[in-house]
């Protein structure tokens, strides 16, 4: 009998001890660095570079690519504009930025020789090559799809259809409104004379005294 209650009171003391043991704690689990993130890279898309002509010193500027044309003004050294076309015989043309009421595609430039004393920058290189006009010409300026005739009639052939920016010579007119132009005189790559009317011309230098032409 005291030999069961020896075991009883060891057993109960063990119960106790493990009771105050304190509960073991978890280890904490390691939580991984996230990546850093990847930038990235900018798209850069490249722009053209305006051609920039810089007067050197004073520069006559002409109304048309021509030192026989009418003089536009005098661009002062230190002055620059933005180049916006070129003829074969390497005249720039420029837009003077002014109100020009009735005038359209190249006749809006104003022109400066190549000789001239400036500077070029930029992409002057790609600038478009330009059928400058004449000087001393009355011309016609076409603002829209225009038909041109073979006759100063509109019931006759139409041998051309002429659009905005095109241009062409204006060589007379008839008694009764109709206008003589010459196609191969000008930017259209045509050949040949035709008519069109009076209220479809758009009149652009010496165009006061057209001479009257009979069909």
């Amino acid at each position: 009998m005291l030999k069961n209650s020896c075991c009883v009171g060891i057993l109960v003391l063990v119960l106790a001890l493990t009771a105050c043991l304190p509960t073991p704690t978890p280890s904490p689990t390691s939580t991984p660095s996230p990546s850093p993130a990847t930038a990235t890279p900018e798209t850069i898309t490249p722009t053209a570079i305006p051609c920039e002509l810089h007067a050197e010193s004073d520069i006559t500027a002409y109304m048309r690519p021509s030192t026989e044309a009418d003089i536009f003004g005098v661009l002062s050294a230190g002055g620059r504009v933005l180049v916006t076309g070129r003829t074969a015989g390497g005249w720039l043309g420029f837009d003077p930025g002014v109100a020009q009421a009735g005038n359209s595609g190249i006749f809006r430039l104003r022109w400066i020789a190549r000789d001239a004393d400036m500077i070029l920058e930029g992409n002057c290189d790609a600038l478009p090559l330009l059928v400058g006009p004449l000087p001393g010409v009355c011309f016609t300026m076409f603002m829209g799809d225009t038909v041109v005739f073979a006759e100063p009639v509109t019931t006759s052939t139409g041998i051309a259809t002429l659009s905005t920016g095109d241009y062409a010579e204006v060589q007379g007119e008839t008694a009764d409104d109709w206008m003589w132009v010459d196609l191969s005189v000008g930017n259209t790559g045509l050949d040949g004379m035709g008519w069109i009317p009076r209220a479809q011309v758009n009149f652009n230098g010496p165009c006061e005294n057209l001479p009257v032409v009979t069909p």
